[in-house]
């Protein structure tokens, strides 16, 4: 498994290589989540986290918004959910000391003032 990514950002290349205290946080909230069987068995994208994509914007090419705390990222996904009318989640970015939000395929859907929870979400998909 190739843990060093080389990307270019802006007029320099950087190496990312994953930080492994951050790996620990990671996989401990990753598990604390009521859907982490099947984010990590069924579906997969537990795993995305691997990629330099959870840290990079693959269209752009720049670092993503990072959120220094847990209460800051949870709050950002969900104003973007509620904007966006999609699912978004946080993550600790295994790459850089902060969280991320994000989307996968999967998490588009339709209505979601009436989800509440992960629980809810992960009965629809």
């Amino acid at each position: 498994m190739k843990l060093i990514s080389e990307v270019s950002i802006g007029c320099f290349n950087m190496k990312h290589k994953i930080k492994w205290r951050n790996f620990r946080i990671w996989f401990a909230d990753q598990v604390k989540r009521k859907v982490w069987f099947r984010n990590f068995f069924i579906t997969r994208n537990a795993w995305g986290a691997f990629s330099i994509n959870s840290h990079i914007n693959q269209h752009t090419g720049k670092e993503k918004v990072c959120y220094n705390t847990v209460e800051s990222a949870k709050k950002a996904a969900d104003s973007m959910s509620k904007k966006r009318n999609a699912h978004f989640s946080y993550y600790k970015c295994l790459f850089c000391d902060g969280y991320h939000i994000g989307k996968n395929r999967d998490n588009k859907i339709s209505g979601y003032d009436d989800v509440k929870s992960e629980n809810v979400i992960s009965e629809r998909i």
